[in-house]
């Protein structure tokens, strides 16, 4: 009997590709939304303040899944910063209600925590999963509560990652935003002194499905096999886009008045990803061949 899937965060750009990456597979899913309506009959609304909430919620819509992927989350690092209260919510308490409803299951029910690079300090080496974690700003704080409350069910899979992909037509990406400002001729600067190996939303469900497919437990990295900083990957859209790169400025985060700190450094190895798949993870510009 297949698994059917509970994506929370369905009008979020990740939950709401993976909802219909998994429904053009033929998997039975549906997902949810809290304040954001999403249109459709596989998607309803969800009262995640508590266990009975929620449970009252999922009764209402006769839907008891198997899997439970939940990309709920406040990633605005500075709102998180300003708004501590709602960070902890979004980022952290909604999980433990989760772990909770999954706890009085009477049958094995699997929970993806879907987490960020930015649970470390950023020291300049590749972030391995069992290096210590140093959040250097709130959002990455309250996302790693959120992976610890994870952690506290023997099957739960923390999935640490950063993406990216096209928007959607209430909430645009940031491939979507170097695109429009090219196409307006507007200056875009890219930090050489950042880098980062994110994934398209694409590949990022392909591992998500085949992990869960495998019973993977614990954390683990998922992002691209190499890294590149923040210039030169604004540069790699450009010249997807048919763009002259050249027109990309070069700069450096150091000196900038950020008004929250962010690491510089949010390489993740995904060594540990390639040993349990057995493949070599996708390169970033394999991502960007997707862009549409």
């Amino acid at each position: 009997m297949s698994k059917r899937w509970l994506v929370l965060g369905g009008s979020g750009l990740l939950g709401n590709f993976l909802h219909y990456y998994l429904a053009n597979l033929n998997i039975s899913v549906k997902s949810t939304y809290s304040s954001n309506r999403v249109v459709g009959r596989d998607f309803f609304q969800v009262n995640l303040a508590s266990l009975k909430a929620f449970d009252i919620s999922l009764r209402e819509n006769d839907f008891c899944p198997d899997v439970i992927v939940n990309t709920v989350a406040l990633t605005d690092v500075d709102k998180c910063e300003s708004d501590k209260g709602l960070a902890d919510f979004l980022n952290h308490e909604v999980v433990k209600v989760l772990t909770d409803w999954i706890s009085h299951q009477n049958k094995k029910v699997k929970l993806i925590q879907l987490s960020t690079d930015q649970v470390q300090k950023g020291d300049g080496y590749p972030f391995s999963e069992g290096d210590r974690e140093d959040p250097v700003n709130y959002y990455g704080k309250s996302k790693l509560q959120g992976e610890r409350v994870a952690l506290g069910l023997e099957e739960s899979l923390v999935c640490r990652t950063n993406f990216f992909g096209k928007g959607l037509e209430w909430r645009s990406s940031i491939t979507d935003w170097i695109l429009n400002s090219l196409k307006e001729g507007q200056p875009i600067t890219g930090f050489e002194d950042v880098e980062f190996n994110p994934l398209h939303m694409k590949h990022l469900c392909e591992y998500l499905l085949r992990l869960v497919e495998l019973d993977a437990r614990g954390i683990f990295h998922v992002g691209s096999h190499d890294n590149v900083n923040k210039y030169e990957f604004i540069r790699m859209v450009a010249q997807h886009y048919n763009f002259d790169p050249s027109t990309i400025i070069q700069g450096v985060s150091t000196g900038q008045k950020l008004r929250v700190a962010r690491p510089m450094s949010l390489t993740m190895s995904v060594e540990k990803l390639e040993g349990f798949l057995c493949e070599k993870a996708k390169n970033v510009s394999d991502g960007i061949s997707l862009l549409t």
